[in-house]
């Protein structure tokens, strides 16, 4: 064969290796931003790129953010288990890379950077190979993204500055999603709270506990609400509600219900005159569209027990849990608020013997969709379950159970209960205290 057919092939052969090459490069830039579009959740996210990177692109990979006190190493992975653990444990210490990371966030620069551990026990001496890539979003550098390989012989193709580069920005926009999604969750979850009271009442006569969760799947202030209001004559309201929608008009007339029900409610309007007088405002704000539905149970203490009302407008009835464990449903249904002009609802009368548990809810509860279908069909059994159960051991016991059953959170889940105390029980209790809203 002439020396010019084997240089034509060798070029040949180059040509070919590279147009591999390159389609190897997109389809794995289309899969690991196909693979991240999908992650939400900032810990995750990091996982799933180092875990990525290796080994289809590195043998070893350090994935850093930007903190006061300079770059910090939030994900790490390596071909090798134990060289990882070793990579978890020493390269935090590395000053030469920490040097390196911290050159690249100043300057947002990608740098190709082998480097020497010389602080990590059982690490290999040097990474011949590695990139080092700022992680960038909206004009600013947050992060770094280290891809390196360590084997001799080992294929680094891969190791390109400009397709690591490119894979950064990549990573980089699922970060920043993912830190911007937990951002708002986080300010929705505190909003959220500012929408229920900071506490419940502590009294002699009732143990109150509430739980509230938020739906993970939401980025939005949902409706459900709860309170409990302290009425003329020694009384107590228990109030849940649900307004339709999520967001800042959810919010808006979920502050405007439960602000009007308490207000109503301390100055002793019976349950069916507080909710009547809700739906007028509701109405007169001028939104056909927005409706609530709202669970209005009146309690007074009595000798030997608690009596008192149940009125619906539209939402789930209350579950009374006797001492002994068994378990029924409260009240009659009402019309939805806001709806109607008139609103039609019905105090229906109740009484709670000594232990007994009143358990109020909204529909993320019932309507949580597991493998067996909806936890509607489950409820009665696990508030039976455990008889003589505190309401806080009751709240937490529903809402462990509604957490554990659901694949996914839908909706909002508001649970609230009131337990009747024995006449000396909780004895030295002798004035209102408060207790935060999960319960005692």
């Amino acid at each position: 064969m002439s020396e010019d057919l084997r240089a034509r092939l060798r070029r040949a052969e180059d040509e070919l290796r590279s147009q591999v090459d390159a389609q190897a490069r997109l389809a794995f830039l289309a899969a690991i931003s196909l693979e991240l579009d999908s992650s939400h959740e900032v810990d995750e996210t990091f996982l799933r790129v180092s875990r990525m990177m290796v080994p289809a692109v590195a043998d070893a990979c350090l994935v850093y953010l930007r903190d006061d006190g300079g770059p910090r190493l939030v994900a790490a992975a390596h071909l090798d288990v134990a060289q990882e653990r070793a990579l978890r444990a020493h390269v935090p210490g590395c000053p030469t890379l920490v040097e390196r990371v911290d050159e690249v966030l100043r300057s947002g620069t990608p740098i190709e950077s082998g480097v020497e551990c010389v602080c990590a026990d059982g690490l290999p001496a040097r990474y011949a190979d590695g990139v080092l890539v700022p992680l960038r979003a909206r004009g600013r550098v947050f992060g770094g993204l280290w891809l390196a390989r360590d084997r001799l012989g080992a294929d680094s193709r891969m190791l390109d500055v400009g397709f690591v580069d490119d894979l950064g920005r990549r990573v980089a926009l699922a970060v920043d999603n993912a830190l911007l999604h937990r951002q708002r969750r986080d300010n929705v979850i505190a909003l959220q709270r500012r929408l229920l009271p900071p506490t419940l009442p502590r009294t002699p006569q009732f143990e109150f506990a509430a739980a509230y969760e938020v739906a993970d799947v939401s980025l939005d202030v949902g409706g459900d609400f709860y309170d409990v209001v302290r009425q003329p004559g020694g009384a107590f309201a228990l109030v849940v509600g649900d307004v339709c929608g999520r967001g800042a008009s959810a919010a808006g007339l979920n502050g405007l219900s439960r602000h009007t029900l308490r207000l109503l409610l301390e100055e002793g309007w019976s349950p069916a005159d507080a909710l009547a007088r809700l739906n007028r405002s509701i109405r007169d704000e001028g939104n056909l569209a927005q409706f609530c539905t709202v669970l209005v149970v009146s309690l007074t203490p009595v000798d030997g027990g608690a009596t008192g009302t149940v009125t619906s407008a539209g939402h789930p009835l209350p579950y009374r849990i006797e001492a002994g464990g068994t378990v029924t449903e409260c009240g009659r249904n009402g019309q939805l608020l806001g709806v109607f002009p008139q609103l039609r609802t019905e105090d229906v009368p109740i009484r709670l013997g000594v232990g007994d548990t009143l358990f109020l809810y909204t529909d993320g509860v019932t309507e949580a969709r597991g493998p067996a279908g909806l936890f509607e069909d489950r409820l009665a059994a696990e508030l039976a379950a455990a008889p003589g159960s505190s309401a806080a051991e009751t709240v937490e016991r529903v809402r462990a159970a509604v957490t554990a059953y659901r694949r996914s959170a839908a909706d909002d889940v508001a649970i609230l209960a009131a337990r009747l105390r024995a006449p000396d029980a909780e004895g030295m209790l002798t004035r209102d205290e408060g207790v935060g809203a999960r319960g005692e």
